[in-house]
């Protein structure tokens, strides 16, 4: 059967070294009879009973991830069946992509593994390469062999850091089953409590549990994971299973959900927790990845990362850090470009600072370090604050990521609210994440300052009211976990921000940037709050829902209607003066009370977060009726 060319132009055309030329070992029929000084590697047909399988073919999952860039990148002729994919003659297939690029180096570092193993199953005969992926779009090809399926190749852990990536070239018909890399450590046996908290969102959890517990079945997992659905709406009525233990609760918010799974877990002897969200918006990947890690690495936490669903192929935040305010780590990764996925990774390997924290989308920890239980923020800063804590050995590891909504889609007066008083009592109770009581009051009127140039009012009377109750009330999260007279004040606070039925209208596009003499003199007069008669002579405009969570779409207007992401919803801001500086006036007052009772308050929330942290108070807490 004649050959065909392999279109390798086509595949690695983003991988090229813009610096050097490829290293190119020699094609060859059939396994290598020897080693190559430079890169050795061993071919041996029979998997070691002991070994560890450290990664799969991730494959697209509907409705869940999907998008194919972020898998690999494919020509023509290639067909999925479930698990297989079907090769015609002469197709070709790159895995160089961020849910399929193996990361020896990240393995090598965290478990000590010597050597990786790729072990590949199906039928027909293929051309393999194995390239490497380096700092600055350095690019190696390690071996380009001809194979024929099954087929197993063995690579000792890389020098110098690298990811690795596959390429497939057909020779024949045939069909890929298996695409797997191992390391012949032998696992550590672990026992996961997999604890998701629900509210309400019935369908939602129901489908998350069946897919769990297939995917439970599907890799022989019972001895490992046990799922633990906290239902705080008290509304799920599926039968418990051998596999899936399901606790009604009080609605005590993300807090106390989690809170209860980790005491349960621990009571049923759990080594390790892993804190997920209801849809489980995660590949299967992700939770067999985290698997294997803590089987090699029991001591080791790993932060899932997050992408956005609006714009899933770019990187919200892989980890974060808490200094002074939230910040996602490489933010705008292009996950469809394997430099930047490389660039990312590499870096990521770098040691954590003291002020890591994993998201609670998917943070997986070893139950036996928890020293400091969740405190009951009910949700928005419980993951920062339990992270800060314990301080675990955090690491992200590469394809273990959750897909969720934009945060901005969820922004409103009481998500305002909850998120400042979350910052505040970070400030409070971890010194190390401000340097003074200036600098959190400053980060409060920033905060404030935002809302009132968008016109949000309400917001910032919400806002207002966290900051006073910081103040006022050091033991609030104490006292009212389940936040229901907190809730209460703050829907009391908002009429005009309450979300209407209104269609966008089909020609509406996210804005351009005001030019820079537009922006200046908004800054200078406060967007028209300094200037006499400005309802009279602004416009108003309607907002994308793109950017409605941005300053600059309403500056230099007197009001805007603010459109929701399914563009169905809508609601109005209007310029008021009188709002604005009686905002600002008790914005000063408090800043001012803050200044000068910070030691006493802090303190207080100090020897609060102590108490309610412990086991006694959440034990006691679960032990109320149900409402």
């Amino acid at each position: 059967m004649p050959r065909t060319t392999p279109n390798w132009p086509l595949l690695w055309q983003n991988g090229v070294n813009r610096n050097a030329s490829p290293r190119v070992f020699p094609l060859r029929s059939g396994p290598p009879s020897a080693r190559s000084a430079e890169q050795p590697e061993k071919v041996n047909p029979e998997v070691p009973s002991r070994s560890t399988v450290l990664q799969r073919l991730a494959l697209p999952e509907t409705g869940i991830l999907d998008q194919e860039p972020l898998f690999w990148t494919r020509t023509n002729g290639i067909r999925r069946d479930g698990d297989a994919l079907h090769f015609a003659t002469g197709s070709d297939l790159d895995l160089g992509a961020y849910l399929n690029v193996f990361h020896p180096t990240q393995w090598q570092t965290h478990t000590g593994a010597p050597e990786f193993s790729l072990d590949l199953s199906g039928q027909g005969r293929f051309i393999l390469r194995i390239a490497a992926h380096g700092p600055n779009a350095a690019f190696a090809v390690r071996q380009e062999i001809e194979i024929t399926l099954p087929f197993r190749l063995t690579l000792p852990a890389p020098q110098e850091p690298e990811l690795w990536s596959l390429a497939l070239h057909a020779l024949e018909q045939g069909q890929i089953t298996g695409c797997d890399w191992s390391t012949p450590l032998a696992p550590k046996p672990i026992k996961l409590a997999l604890c998701i908290t629900t509210y309400r969102r019935e369908a939602e959890v129901t489908r998350t549990i069946a897919r769990l517990e297939d995917l439970i079945i599907k890799h022989d997992l019972s001895e490992q994971v046990t799922l633990v659905v906290i239902d705080n709406g008290q509304s799920l009525t599926l039968p418990e299973t051998p596999k899936t233990t399901v606790i009604a609760n009080r609605n005590l918010g993300g807090s106390g959900g989690f809170a209860r799974g980790l005491l349960h877990a621990r009571d049923i002897g759990a080594s390790h927790c892993l804190f997920m969200d209801d849809d489980a918006s995660c590949p299967s990947e992700s939770l067999l990845r985290t698997l294997a890690l803590l089987s090699l690495a029991p001591d080791t936490a790993v932060c899932g990362a997050m992408i956005g669903a609006a714009h899933p192929n770019f990187m919200w935040e892989n980890g974060a850090v808490f200094e002074g305010r939230c910040r996602p780590q490489f933010s705008g990764t292009n996950l469809a470009r394997i430099e930047d996925v490389t660039d990312m990774e590499l870096s990521a390997l770098r040691p954590k600072s003291a002020s890591h924290y994993g998201g609670w989308w998917f943070f997986a920890f070893p139950a036996g370090k928890v020293e400091t239980l969740p405190y009951p923020f009910f949700v928005r800063g419980d993951d920062i604050s339990f992270s800060l804590a314990n301080r675990f050995h955090q690491i992200t590891l590469g394809g273990v990521v959750s897909v969720q909504e934009d945060f901005s889609d969820k922004e409103s007066p009481l998500t305002q609210y909850l998120d400042l008083r979350n910052h505040l009592s970070q400030y409070l109770v971890h010194p190390s994440t401000c340097p003074s009581r200036f600098g959190a009051a400053g980060f409060a009127l920033r905060f404030i300052g935002r809302s009132l140039l968008r016109m949000h009012y309400e917001t910032c009377d919400s806002l207002l009211l966290a900051w006073s109750h910081m103040i006022e009330t050091p033991d609030l999260f104490e006292t009212d976990p389940e936040a229901s007279k907190a809730r209460a004040e703050v829907a009391a606070l908002y009429k005009t921000e309450r979300w209407s039925e209104d269609r966008m209208p089909s020609g509406l596009l996210p804005p351009k940037r005001n030019p820079l003499w537009k922006q200046i003199l908004s800054r200078i007069t406060l967007n028209g709050h300094l200037v006499p008669f400005w309802t009279s002579i602004a416009p108003k405009t309607a907002v994308h829902p793109n950017v409605r969570a941005q300053v600059w779409p309403v500056m230099m207007t007197s009001g805007a209607r603010i459109y929701d992401r399914s563009g169905t919803r809508a609601y109005t801001v209007t310029h008021s003066k009188r709002r604005f500086f009686v905002i600002l006036l008790r914005a000063l007052a408090l800043a001012l009370r803050w200044t000068l009772t910070y030691p006493s308050i802090r303190a207080k929330h100090r020897a609060s977060y102590a108490r309610a942290t412990q086991d006694t108070f959440w034990r006691g807490e679960f032990d109320k009726p149900l409402n």
